[in-house]
């Protein structure tokens, strides 16, 4: 499946790669997932990053992440 970013998506993805820490306030259902991981999958493809990723979410949200990766990256 592919991944377009919206514009404001796109800002922050940006940002991400700008700033040395970043935090992100958008609500449920805007993308914070696939924009991380469209992160780290550019970040991977550019050789930038190696190594594993340490991704901290509530319990809850761990299968949604592995099923999100599984997808998209």
């Amino acid at each position: 499946m592919i991944f377009t970013p919206h514009n404001y998506q796109r800002y922050c993805m940006q940002r991400m790669l700008q700033e040395p820490a970043l935090a992100l306030f958008l609500g449920m259902g805007l993308g914070k997932t696939l924009q991380m991981i469209a992160l780290v999958k550019s970040l991977r493809d550019g050789g930038r990053l190696e190594g594993p990723v340490l991704v901290a979410c509530p319990a809850s949200l761990v299968f949604n992440w592995t099923d999100e990766f599984a997808r998209f990256a």
